[in-house]
Order: structure tokens, then sequence, then C-alpha cells
């Protein structure tokens, strides 16, 4: 849908997801004042042909795109964006110029996209915001506010010319009070983007300044409260100069609050909009996101606006696209955890509060607001508010939305932070809606980095739910979730938690059935992964490897041909005496998950004669499996573990009894007691539970023969 096109490029949405890195190319020229064509929605170029129609522009540029517009087909669209049209209209005319300026991009390579849509746009567009004319002066301003939303890089570069902001703020000194709010808006549209706040002079600061401080026009107040809000928060050396700058700086406690009243009264949907849009922006304060909070109306008020499956087809103008994706962000915000970062990260944050050190704003303590509990005790609020069945709807409503997908994943990720959430999101559909928004994700090759957040939250609700909880008793859903779960093991951009998480969330899966054992193995790049992260210096990064290893050798013929079969490769004797080695390691879980794996593995004979090779070479094997059995030998210790010893046992019987070469199978013995692993065996004897018995007695009668 060209209206998701259209949420996407939202100016606000870089707030959570990126910064333009370039400014565009500038075209310096003056406004035109020489007139286009101009004409009616409904007339009729001449006799010869049909009226024109946004429905057939529509058709016409999907079908040839690379058709230009003709001067009354451009004239007739932006006419088309006039308030006064009706929402079908100008839902339409939004669809037409998306289409056309996709066209356009595609048709060219580098800049030469963008000289074309300036060569067809821009002479039009200087044209209307330099004519005199009401109706003119406002179908400019009108379809400069919508060419943003679509294509702002263009739109930036129209802007900027020489003089251009100047005229339009006289024309609006001669306008009416009706077309004030749509200037306004217009200037709101700009203001998010770099290189248009050079164009801001304090003049037009002053001009928002005061119809931000009128209160007849609710409109207008919205739109130019939000310019002041996207201009106090994007200045420095390439924006406002420094008197600009402290003009707006100190409005943001004043706009905040007319915005919240906007927000809890207004009826006006773009009024609403722009009020939301400005919330998104200020909820970024610590302070700000406490006021919200502590507002029941507020939040009631926000929530309700957000579309449920019954208005789904009212959800098309940038209007609403744009106060679904505002709503999104400020539940976000007041989520949002402070950042974790590394050793290096905080070393090189140090450096640079060294460096703002005689900065006096830079000198100020961080709000208490952001600290983890202020944001445990958000969080509870909003779940007790139905955030979940928000961010659930928003999700469907807008999931063709990238911007949409990736805050809602955010939002989430967030909430799944404290377990007592988990449930309640599982109830909400959360894991549904999650898994949905991924497959969009996945379906761009590479993976963006930006939905790991969202692939991470459903990895943390399938580490603590049973897949069956999470994805239901359809297997299909559980096989369509390994792609996702690797994708967050493998990715380039992921850091070691996720990693982490990934692999407890493979090892659930894999501990569902064979088959998921199978697809899990058959992920390309996978297994070398897991098998590289066994020998990881994290205790917890480690055992969740091994962990999940033990569970593809046990449900993966192939993984188990890897390590032990009769046609495995030499490199799979390294395998084993890792496996050896990490059954030795401190961590308990970590050595029941690498003996785990070895008992499974010696039921093959040739895993046996390798281990046994192992033992009579380097004299270690018998003394590891001999601490499983026993561990009070060496160590003093009262505890045992009967998982341990079990492992322990079976693989000592399948060594011993495989062993089918004597002379072998005597060295073997020799081995057993000399490592002590006999006196091990007799010890756990009177105290081994019954499933150890059988093979503790068989190994036992083998070794009393010498």
């Amino acid at each position: 849908m060209a209206s998701a096109a259209v949420a996407d490029r939202l100016s606000f949405s870089q707030l959570c997801i990126s910064q333009a890195r370039h400014s565009p190319h500038r075209t310096r020229q003056p406004p035109s004042r020489r007139q286009p064509p101009t004409m009616a929605p409904d007339a009729i170029p001449n006799a010869d042909q049909e009226p024109l129609s946004l429905d057939r522009l529509i058709a016409q540029t999907k079908s040839s795109p690379s058709t230009d517009l003709l001067p009354a087909e451009l004239a007739y669209l932006i006419t088309a964006f006039l308030p006064t049209e009706d929402f079908d209209v100008r839902s339409k005319a939004y669809l037409l110029l998306s289409s056309f300026c996709q066209s356009a991009r595609a048709s060219a390579s580098g800049n030469a996209g963008k000289d074309k849509l300036l060569r067809v746009f821009s002479p039009p567009i200087l044209s209307k915001l330099g004519d005199p004319g009401e109706k003119e002066f406002l179908a400019g301003v009108c379809f400069m506010t919508a060419f943003f939303q679509v294509e702002w890089e263009t739109a930036a570069t129209v802007f900027t010319s020489d003089g251009l902001v100047e005229s339009i703020l006289d024309q609006a000194e001669t306008s009416p009070p009706s077309s004030l709010p749509h200037v306004a808006r217009m200037f709101a549209q700009a203001a998010g983007h770099k290189p248009c706040r050079t164009s801001f002079t304090s003049l037009t600061v002053e001009w928002l300044e005061i119809s931000a401080r009128q209160t007849t026009i609710i409109a207008l107040r919205a739109a130019a409260g939000l310019a002041l809000v996207k201009l106090s928060r994007n200045t420095g050396p390439d924006g406002l100069d420094a008197q600009s700058f402290a003009q707006v700086s100190d409005k943001d406690a004043e706009c905040f609050k007319f915005m919240k009243e906007i927000v809890i009264s207004s009826k006006d949907t773009s009024s609403v909009a722009d009020a939301v849009e400005g919330l998104a922006y200020l909820s970024v304060n610590p302070d700000f996101k406490e006021e919200i909070i502590a507002n029941p109306n507020l939040l009631s008020r926000l929530f309700a606006l957000v579309p449920r499956k019954e208005s789904l087809k009212n959800d098309t103008l940038p209007d609403q696209a744009t106060t679904v994706y505002g709503i999104l962000v400020i539940i976000s915000q007041l989520c949002a955890y402070r950042p974790q970062m590394s050793e290096e990260q905080t070393q090189i944050e140090k450096l640079k509060k060294m460096a703002r050190a005689e900065k006096k704003a830079e000198s100020k303590e961080p709000s208490p607001y952001d600290q983890s509990e202020y944001v445990t005790k958000r969080i509870r609020r909003l779940v007790g508010a139905g955030v979940l069945e928000v961010l659930v709807a928003a999700s469907v409503a807008r999931l063709d939305s990238v911007g949409v997908r990736v805050t809602v994943g955010k939002a989430l990720l967030n909430i799944i932070e404290t377990k007592e959430h988990r449930g309640k999101v599982l109830q909400a559909g959360g894991a549904k809606a999650l898994f949905q928004m991924i497959k969009r994700g996945l379906n761009d090759q590479p993976l963006d980095a930006m939905y790991l957040d969202s692939i991470r939250a459903l990895a943390k609700l399938a580490i603590t739910a049973s897949p069956i909880q999470v994805f239901g008793p359809n297997e299909s859903l559980m096989y369509d979730a390994i792609r996702p779960f690797s994708t967050l093991l493998t990715h380039s951009s992921s850091n070691l938690l996720q990693r982490f998480e990934a692999l407890m969330a493979l090892t659930n899966l894999a501990s569902q059935s064979p088959e998921l054992c199978k697809r899990i193995a058959n992920v390309e790049g996978l297994v070398g992964k897991v098998e590289l992260m066994m020998l990881d210096d994290n205790t917890l990064v480690r055992r969740a490897a091994v962990e999940l290893l033990c569970n593809l050798i046990v449900g993966s013929d192939e993984i188990f041909e890897r390590y032990g079969g009769a046609s495995s490769s030499p490199s799979a004797r390294s395998r084993l005496e890792i496996l050896v080695a990490l059954s030795d390691v401190e961590d308990e879980r970590t050595r029941v998950a690498a003996s785990g794996a070895l008992a499974t593995l010696t039921l093959s004979e040739h895993v046996g004669n390798m281990l046994a090779e192992l033992q009579l070479e380097k004299h270690k094997a018998f003394g590891i499996l001999g601490q499983l059995i026993d561990p009070t030998e060496d160590t003093g210790s009262v505890e045992d573990n009967p998982g341990l010893m079990h492992r322990g046992v079976v693989c000592v019987r399948n060594i011993i009894v495989g062993a089918t070469d004597l002379e072998r199978r005597e060295a073997l013995i020799t081995e057993a007691h000399v490592s002590g692993l006999t006196r091990s065996l007799e010890k756990v004897a009177a105290k081994a539970p019954q499933e150890v018995l059988r093979p503790l007695l068989e190994t036992l009668t083998i070794l009393r023969k010498q």
C-alpha cells in the first residue's frame, strides 16, 4: 500500500530508526511567477480525451512507469490535496504521488531520479506558492506538505530555494485564518529535515511562536507547536542560529501542556495527529514520560486512537498513519530502558563527558526517571491500561509499515524484559504479532538489523514458555520459527546477549521433536556457529551452546554422524575431545549437557573406539568420567548428581563393553584401575538409582575379571 510508504517516510520516524546522513543537492532558483495551467478535478482537457480522474492516472502510472504527467494532469494532482477535497480524493492523490515518485526513482540511477522529480514538480510548486490567489497558494502549501511525506529529499530541495520561506511568510500575512494551519503544518514537515532547517530564520520562528500562543485556531496552534518542537530537537551548527535556538528550546513545557490538551479534547484529526507527533518528540524527556504515564485520561485517549480491525479501512491518509505511529513511539519511549553499554562504550562515554565538562548544559545529572525502577513501574501501568491490545492491534493495522513493525517490536521487547508480563503478552497475541512482523522483515535479504529486537522478543517468549504455548499445536509454525532464531544467532550485527537468547530458543524448539532437530541442524552455518560458541569464555553462553548441541546429537542423524559416525572426518575426534573437556568444567549444567552428548554418541562403536584411543594416549578421559560418577573421589564433596552419575556410567560401559579387541580391552581395564575409575564405580554401587544399576554392574563384572 502506498499509505505505508508514506508513513515510513514521515520525518519524525527518524526519532527511533535513523537519521538522514547526506544533505540533498540544492538547486537554487527564485520562486517563479509563471502560472502553470490549472484545472478543476472534474475538468476535461478537450472533447477528444477522457475526463481526468485519479483512478485513471494511477492505472496509467502503474502500466507505464516511465510516462510523465502532462501539465493538466500535474495541475489536477496538485489541487487534489486541497482540504476542501473529500477523503477518497486525497487518499488516491497520495497513492498517485507515491507511485509516480517511486517510478521516477526506479527508472533512473543515482541523482537522476531526483533531478527528474525536480524538473516535474519544482516549477508548478514554486508558481503556486508565489501566486497571490488564495486558492492557488493554499494548493501549493498542501501539496508541499504531502510532498515532504512522500519524497522528502526533493521537497527539501524545493523548500530551500532562495527567498521561498520569506515569500511564504509574506503570503501568510494576507491569507485568511483558515489557511494558516496548513502553512504551519508545511513548516512542521520541513523542520524535521536537516537540509531545511537552515532556511528557518528568526522571523520564521517568531511567526511560529505567535501562532503557537494563540488559542482561537487549535489546528494552527498544534501545527506551529509541532514545528517548534522539531526545531528545538534538531539544532546545531547546520541548524538554527544560537538566538533562534534559545527562543525555541524554552517552549517545551508549554508545548507539552497544550498538545496534551489537544489530544484529550480535540475532534480534529489533523490537529490530533500534529499533537501526537509533538508528544512523540517530547516523550524523549524523562520528565514528560512521567507526566504522560501519570495521566490516565491522556493514555486512554491515545490508546483509543489506534484503529482496531473494524476501522482499518479508514487508516489510509498520513494523518491517521502519523497518529498511529506517533502513539507507538510514545509507548516505546515510556518502555525504554537505558541501553546496556559494553566496557569499551562506557570508557568512550567517560571521555566524552570529560570533553564536555566545561559546558553547563552537559554537566547536568541524568534524570532519575530513566532509572530501571521507574521504567518498570511505567511498564506495569501501561500493561494495566491495556497497552498490549494496542500494540497487537497496531501491528495488524499497519503491518505493511516498517516503522510500525520496528517500533512495536522494541516496545514488546522492553515489556517482555520483566518476566511477570510474558504470560500476558502471550494471552494478548503478542507472539503471533511478533511472528508476523518478523516474517515481513525476513523477506529482505540480508535481514535489516533493526528487526533483531523483534526476534529477540519472540526468543524470550520461546525461552520462558513451551513451544506449544508460544506457537500453538501446529508444528509447521515451529518450523517457521527456526529461521528467525537462527538468523539472530548468525547475524553479523547481533551481540552476545542476542546470540545467547537465540541459542536458548533453538534449544527449546529442538527439544520438541526429532524433525525440528533435523531442520535446525540443516540451517547453513548454524552448527559451526554453535560449536564456536561452545568455547566462549562466558559460562552461560557456553552452557547454552552445549545444551543445543546435545539436543541436536540426540535428534539429528546428520549431527550424530558428524561427531561419531563410521564415515566421520578426522575432525570428529577433536570434537569428541572438546565434549570430554566440557564434561569437566565447573558449571554443572554444562557438564550434564556435554556428558549427555557423550553418552548418546558412545552408542556408536566407532565413538567408543575413538574415546578408548583418547584414554590410552592421553590418560584423562577415565578420570573425568570417574568424577561424573563419584565427585567425592578427589574433592571430598558429599554432593552428587544422579544424572551425571548415569551419564558417566553409560559412557564407561559403552567404551569398555564396545572394545571387542581383547588386547585393547585389557589395556582399558588397566587404565580404569590406575585412574581410580573402578573405585568410583564400586563406591556408588550401593546408592545408584535403579536405572543406573544394570550398566554399572555389567561394567564392574568386566573390570573385576582382572
